[in-house]
């Protein structure tokens, strides 16, 4: 900051300040963790001791909202509050019976109307809601009954077909070249597709005749009330504090938002073998991945990693002296066995455990955080760039600068790399006489942040 002009202005400071942080900590990610690793809303999100207190609050919120329901029945109304939090103490004077307008609503797509589809949604909120009540601890839920061995059956399907995909099925079909060996093997292949297709629309088949849609209904109300959880729009909302709550808007099925006197007409709805095969997999096999893998925020926590790398701390601490001689890098004593080095590192020498504890659970914060915007920025196909290299250095970042003087030209040619990636060459003429800046004279070089300079450029960026 001290070879600043005196005359910058405080925006510009500020950008060649937040360069050389981006330098400094390796790129513009990690050097805007460290600028807001304190803010509260960060730390509910990414560090692993906030999670954990988010998580016991949402623990105890999810048992309230489920003794609200176990006792007061699912209510009816759709435009009901985004649980667990808003049942927990809940007044009598709400009116839980409120349908709200088309416009509270997003719609899901029409296959959802499809009866195939409402029992494959059917067979996926029960596993799914099995699973998110172990979790928390709601036993004795009515909605759902004991499904261990409707799990165990569905986990083992799954795992069939993923077997299926990768060994493949079959081999390829030896073609007659002749022209009547084409027109046979085309009425082959078109009575195959047939049966193909008659065969894989069976598997969507309803084969529970007592199956009603209203119990679809009462699953998707307990997901949303006792869970958070969005079925339709893949979504499971977190955190009291989640601003993502406020703002939500449930995606319905068509036939529960049409008017009573459309409804008649959804329900002969049928959806074709390649809609229902797209359900399944944006659906159904996301909600399968949830119920196998377990909470994604979970995974954030690692306290399995913790206490990997405590013991790692500790046994870094722990010298051999000798064969009955075993010392510690932390005090003076000796002990004839490890196992006396090791009790006595963690009880008289906690605080410093306490410590390397918290540099672990800081680690981890800081991987959490730049794993989560590593998937965004691939997701969003790059990001604003960064590297190490500072305002010229490797790496890119934001609008640099790349001096080139080729000879050819007459002049200095500056390329600059824009914000998504785009080169713009732009050619800056040499002036005959005078001086070149701070460039010395006759150089054709001249400084861009000198406002003295009198110099003529061409803008090639629309070529």
């Amino acid at each position: 900051m001290a070879g600043l002009r005196n005359d910058a202005s405080p925006e510009y400071a500020k950008s060649e300040y937040d360069r050389y942080l981006a330098d400094f900590y390796g790129n513009e990610t990690k050097a805007e963790f460290e600028r807001k690793k304190n803010d509260p809303a960060l730390r509910q999100r990414y560090d692993p001791r906030e999670i954990k207190v988010c998580m016991e609050k949402k623990r105890d919120s999810v048992k309230g909202a489920a003794r609200f329901v176990a006792e007061k029945g699912i209510p009816s109304g759709r435009k009901i509050p985004l649980g667990p939090y808003a049942f927990v103490a809940i007044g009598d004077d709400v009116d839980l019976s409120d349908d709200g307008k088309p416009e509270d609503f997003r719609m899901a797509f029409p296959v959802t109307n499809d009866r195939r589809a409402q029992y494959m949604d059917f067979k996926t909120a029960r596993r799914l809601i099995r699973k998110l009540d172990s979790e928390v601890g709601v036993e004795g839920n009515t909605l759902v009954p004991d499904g261990d061995e409707e799990d165990m059956l569905v986990a083992a399907e799954e795992q069939e077909e993923e077997k299926k995909k990768k060994d493949g099925e079959g081999e390829p079909m030896e073609q007659d070249n002749t022209v009547e060996g084409d027109k046979e093997q085309m009425e082959v292949e078109e009575k195959g597709q047939e049966e193909d297709e008659e065969a894989a629309l069976a598997k969507y088949a309803v084969d529970d005749d007592s199956f009603d849609v209203k119990q679809l209904d009462d699953l998707m109300q307990y997901l949303w009330i006792v869970h958070g959880v969005d079925y339709y729009g893949c979504k499971e909302y977190g955190f009291e504090q989640d601003y993502l709550r406020k703002v939500a808007k449930r995606i319905m099925r068509p036939q529960e938002l049409q008017a009573e006197g459309e409804s008649k007409e959804q329900e002969a709805y049928k959806a074709s073998l390649r809609d229902l095969n797209i359900h399944e997999t944006k659906i159904c096999k996301r909600w399968a991945n949830r119920i196998s893998q377990g909470s994604p925020v979970m995974k954030m926590i690692k306290d399995e990693k913790v206490e990997q790398e405590l013991e790692k701390f500790i046994d870094s601490q722990i010298v051999k002296h000798e064969e009955n001689k075993w010392g510690n890098k932390l005090s003076n004593k000796l002990f004839v066995a490890r196992e006396f080095v090791v009790k006595h590192i963690k009880n008289k020498h906690a605080h410093v455990l306490d410590a390397e504890k918290e540099r672990i659970l800081d680690t981890i914060y800081r991987e959490n955080y730049l794993s989560v915007k590593d998937r965004e920025t691939k997701r969003g196909g790059g990001g604003r760039g960064g590297g190490r290299g500072g305002r010229h250095g490797r790496g890119g970042g934001r609008n640099q600068m790349m001096y080139i003087d080729p000879s050819m030209m007459g002049g200095q040619l500056l390329m600059s790399s824009g914000g998504r990636g785009g080169v713009t060459p732009v050619m800056l003429m040499p002036v005959g006489g005078g001086r070149g800046g701070r460039g010395g004279r006759g150089r054709g070089y001249f400084d861009l942040d000198a406002p003295q300079n009198n110099r003529s450029m061409l803008d090639y960026g629309d070529l």
